[in-house]
């Protein structure tokens, strides 16, 4: 596989790019020389962990939030997911991984096509939601996790550390890195409809001070996933290299390259537009002669440095770049003009559906960002202060070609495809965007002699957009510029150990579908919108007692988020459209989260996260929408893992259990507030047997894994889309899948 090409890539971005990795990696390999021996500093002792991190949560938690404290000591609401614990059970998707955390939940996750979620019931928004060891990132692309350690999920609080983000929280990808231990590990893995899977991770130190580390993770997969005629493949390669300076600095320069290839698997809909149709999980509509994988092509490297200028202050630097191409290809079905009347959203009664050849070839998104930051402690008027201060710039393009082709071709049918000619003709006009973010913060913790802790921040943010079409119709150029704050109490002792009270404030942009035989305002960067967000929580840990320890957490928050919604407007006499207005609705979400973790010698481990939400439309321009509960937003979730040692650890008996509640689908037009249609509660199983050989110089871990053990057929999610269109996606049938990992 060849790093800095792809098959589709045009030559001259691809050598731009090769060329700025190759002059971050030229700069770290020049320091490097005069410390990299030519063989290994003797032998070094294999750790028993498959995983080594030398960072530790408090420097995770930092790398995010920038305040210097324990995870558990912030006035924030985190969750640090291993990815360990996806893999255990077969897993490589975002959704699977993120499922761990109740806050979680999908929006419009598909096989073969990248993911979006829902924190909070709030859509996070890809371009701005996603963050790799902190800072920003593009989120619309599959993502590889081989060289991922851990995912950081922020759950609220996201415009004290996002210029501009949607409100329910963040999502940081943390970096595998090189520890004080070697690590040689190599993975295989085989499911019963011939998905392949092969990884590498390798780790080691050089030198006679062991000053320079490198850390290399590689992976192929063929994929053949539980959906039918769904076929894809991809390849992962990344290396990570850190060199720990004398006089206590750090420079770390990393670089990763993901080519992804799938069938995607477009949603179901509902049977005249009220009915849910029959759960069919294999059920691809996808499946014409002439279908084409999604394919995409990520290239991502960072540059970072930190130096110590004192025993108090820090300062560091970061540069990063990411460069995603891609090209969506799916037969889509939308919608039904085989009935006497055109039905949208939904299929007819019968399960016929309209099906488009849709084609959106070479789509390229640069994400380009720096930050300098300067951490620092001060004793001042009889507190000590924990100082930080930032300077971020983000600039983000979305380039498209002058075209896409979204055709009608037929008509085709949920319970049995009819095969129909393509057109694959390109008449559809793109629109381009551009979004540049300078951001400037400023945080403080204050703490005195007593249990109270005040947290502050201020983040100030100048946002630049700017979208025009194709054929140099409808630019828009917007400027704005916003203040964020932050506020927390928390109060710490020994026995009740923390609890905190938090105020923030959030600011969002939104941009108008293309859609210009929709929407008159088509393409369109609308105003900004300030969220609020209101949040305390309890926390208490307790120690090893009688073989046992554990820790508690119990959070309610509230947010009031103003949106944009459609008005109906007549463009021409008998021509009605839509227009796209800021702020036309006002949401209210508000809930409880528990979590609780015991660790008992005799029982295993146990991990539970539950949340209780009531999410609502608290104020509309549309009449039945005032009162009414978010779409495909859950009441309650749960979320259960066991780890269970068998004789002596040599065994290991993994199961999580998964549960959420009725998730509205339609409101009642006559009813205003009330639901007309709901998915029903669900529950799904996932179970995995581990079992650990021990060799003279090898160690091997055997696992057999079921997911959705009992094979249950529910509908998991009914995501309506920006656009109006309502697309229902079913829970993934039953995988067995074998592995075998080895370390040396």
């Amino acid at each position: 596989m060849n790093i800095c090409h792809g098959k589709h890539q045009s030559k001259r971005r691809g050598f731009a790019f090769c060329a700025f990795a190759f002059r971050h990696a030229l700069v770290t390999l020049c320091l490097l020389q005069t410390l990299i021996s030519a063989q290994l500093a003797g032998a070094q002792v294999r750790g028993e962990s498959l995983e080594i991190r030398s960072t530790s949560l408090q420097q995770t938690a930092a790398s995010l939030t920038g305040f210097q404290a324990p995870l558990q000591s912030t006035p924030f609401s985190l969750s640090l997911i291993d990815t360990q614990t996806a893999s255990d059970f077969g897993l490589h998707a975002l959704s699977d991984l993120l499922r761990s955390d109740p806050a979680v939940s999908d929006a419009y996750n598909t096989i073969g096509y990248p993911e979006n979620f829902a924190i909070r019931g709030f859509l996070i928004d890809p371009r701005l939601n996603y963050r790799r060891d902190g800072l920003p990132i593009n989120g619309h692309v599959p993502l590889a996790f081989e060289n991922k350690a851990s995912v950081l999920l922020l759950k609220g609080a996201s415009g004290m550390f996002a210029g501009s983000a949607s409100p329910g929280g963040l999502v940081d990808f943390v970096l595998k890195r090189p520890g004080n231990l070697s690590i040689r590990s190599a993975t295989l893995s085989l499911s019963e409809r011939g998905t392949r899977y092969v990884a590498a991770d390798l780790s080691e130190r050089f030198g006679a001070s062991q000053s320079v580390g490198i850390r290399i993770n590689l992976a192929n997969e063929t994929r053949r996933p539980m959906a039918e005629r769904a076929p894809g493949d991809r390849q992962f390669a990344s290396l990570l290299m850190d060199w720990r300076m004398p006089g206590g600095g750090i420079l770390q320069w990393d670089a990763e390259r993901h080519l992804f290839a799938q069938i995607s698997v477009p949603g179901a809909s509902l049977l005249d537009g009220r009915l849910l149709p029959p759960v069919l999980p294999r059920r691809n509509m996808n499946d014409q002669p002439w279908s084409s994988p999604f394919e995409s092509q990520e290239t991502a490297s960072a540059l970072r440095w930190q130096k110590p200028l004192s025993a108090d202050w820090l300062l560091k630097a970061a540069s990063s770049l990411q460069a995603v191409r891609t090209h969506d290809r799916i037969a889509f079905p939308d919608g039904c003009s085989a009935g006497v009347a055109y039905l949208y959203p939904g299929f007819c009664a019968n399960g016929d559906a309209d099906l488009y050849d849709f084609r959106s070839l070479n789509e390229r998104r640069l994400t380009r960002s720096s930050e300098l930051r300067l951490d620092g402690h001060v004793a001042f008027a009889g507190a000590r202060h924990q100082l930080a201060l930032a300077y971020r710039n983000t600039r983000l393009s979305e380039q498209l070609e002058p075209a896409q082709a979204y055709n009608w071709v037929g008509i085709s049918n949920y319970f049995a495809s009819v095969k129909l000619d393509p057109n694959p003709v390109a008449e559809t006009l793109n629109s381009n965007r551009f979004l540049s973010t300078r951001e400037l913060s400023i945080q403080d913790r204050i703490q005195t002699s007593g249990p109270l802790v005040l947290w502050l921040g201020l983040r100030n943010t100048q946002i630049a957009s700017r979208s025009a079409r194709s054929d140099g119709e409808l630019a828009v150029s917007l400027e704005q510029s916003f203040s964020s704050p932050f506020a927390a109490i928390s109060y710490e002792t020994n026995g009740f150990q923390h609890a905190y009270l938090s105020y923030a404030q959030g600011v969002e942009t939104e941009v108008v579908p293309n859609r210009p035989t929709i929407y008159r305002n088509a393409a369109q960067v609308l105003a900004a919108q300030r969220s609020k967000q209101w949040e305390a929580s309890l926390r208490k840990a307790w120690g090893a007692q009688a073989g046992m320890e554990g820790q508690l957490a119990l959070t309610v928050f509230r947010i009031e988020r103003p949106s944009a919604a459609d008005v109906e407007i007549t463009a021409l006499p008998g021509e009605p459209m839509l227009e796209r207005l800021p702020a036309a609705l006002l949401a209210r979400h508000q809930g409880l989260e528990f979590q609780a973790s015991l660790d008992a010698a005799e029982f295993g481990q146990f991990q539970l996260a539950a949340q209780r939400t009531q999410a609502k439309t608290v104020e509309s321009l549309l009449a039945n929408r005032e009162g009414a509960p978010v779409l495909n937003v859950a009441p309650w979730s749960l979320h259960l893992l066991h780890r269970w040692p068998i004789a002596d650890s040599r065994w290991q008996w993994q199961n999580r259990l998964y549960a959420v509640g009725r998730k509205p689908v339609l409101l009642a037009n006559d009813r205003p507030g009330d639901v007309d249609l709901a998915l029903a509660a669900r529950w799904q199983w996932d179970s995995a047997l581990h079992w650990q050989q021990k060799l003279p110089q090898l160690r091997l871990r055997w696992t057999l894994a079921a997911t959705n053990l009992f094979d249950r057929a529910d509908w998991r999610e009914a995501p309506t889309q920006s656009w109006g269109g309502t697309y229902l996606f079913p829970v993934q049938a039953r995988s067995l899948r074998m592995a075998l990992q080895a370390h040396w």
